[in-house]
């Protein structure tokens, strides 16, 4: 699953928020986007299980982070 998260402003230590992220969820990518007036988003690529309710509680630990404003799912994809 590919999610955009937004964090809440632009003062936000993303390097903190990137290792709580890691230690939360498996990840296989984390870019940071460039945005506007020095605010960055975080574009994750991120291994869920195919599962009832995993990409569920994989946002909801991701909206959990102190620093995040808002998360969003981009995409979602089948590993074969």
């Amino acid at each position: 699953m590919t999610f955009k998260l937004m964090p809440k402003n632009p003062n936000v230590d993303l390097d903190k928020v990137e290792l709580e992220i890691k230690s939360k969820i498996k990840i296989n990518s984390i870019e940071r986007e460039p945005l506007a007036f020095g605010l960055n988003s975080l574009k994750i690529v991120a291994v869920v299980d195919e599962i009832d309710g995993a990409s569920d509680e994989a946002e909801l630990k991701l909206n959990k982070i102190e620093g995040i404003g808002s998360v969003e799912v981009i995409s979602a994809t089948r590993d074969i």
